[in-house]
């Protein structure tokens, strides 16, 4: 948090992921938030089993566990990077995520 501060990246800029997030960890959001001093968080929870099972399986975790926890954290995660509409490009990358939004949206 220092170093972007250093950089001069803007506080509402930075957001931290916590991976393998546990509600009953010994070490709550609350605590993050006051050691660092940081206000926007996103978790990914501790899905060890489903995820280790797609990794040894050679599979993608949607085909192994669609219910899980951490495949719609990632989901939400991937849909906060996708650019808006209106921020859409013209050229090859524009037509790239405009598809991408587009199929998202269909589910």
């Amino acid at each position: 948090m220092t170093l972007f501060h250093s950089l001069g990246y803007p506080q509402d800029k930075v957001e931290l992921l916590i991976n393998r997030h546990s509600k009953n960890g010994e070490i709550g959001l609350n605590d993050i938030r006051a050691s660092l001093g940081i206000t926007k968080m996103r978790t990914i929870p501790n899905g060890y089993k489903e995820v280790a099972k797609a990794i040894n399986q050679g599979m993608p975790l949607a085909l192994v566990s669609k219910s899980s926890l951490v495949l719609r954290a990632i989901s939400e995660l991937a849909q906060t990077l996708l650019p808006k509409p209106d921020q859409v490009q013209s050229g090859l990358f524009g037509r790239l995520f405009e598809t991408l939004t587009v199929a998202n949206e269909r589910g």
